[in-house]
């Protein structure tokens, strides 16, 4: 079965407004959500880049059924596994399971 995504862009658009973006995706009745999990730019000119777990729990408290989830969290380089495994789980609480 197919399933339709709707893509958190944290490069082009600030924490609210992209909490805005997926109440409006689940309201559409889209079947998920992910949002990119970079840092960089934080520059004006070229978007926000906002921590994405933060997001995603303001996001979980702000919908009620769409799942959650990043594209690409790096549990070797960027973030130490337990780090990640923290904020997944931080997140499925948020989230009651979603």
């Amino acid at each position: 079965m197919v399933k339709i995504g709707y893509t958190m862009m944290t490069e082009q658009a600030g924490p609210r407004e992209l909490v805005d973006h997926v109440v409006g995706a689940e309201r559409a009745g889209f079947d998920f959500s992910v949002t990119s999990d970079h840092y960089f730019p934080w520059l004006e000119s070229q978007g926000h880049s906002s921590y994405a777990w933060s997001v995603l729990g303001a996001a979980a408290q702000a919908t009620e059924r769409i799942p959650l989830m990043t594209y690409v969290t790096c549990p070797t380089t960027r973030y130490h596994p337990a780090v990640v495994a923290q904020k997944a789980a931080t997140l499925q609480l948020l989230s009651e399971g979603r």
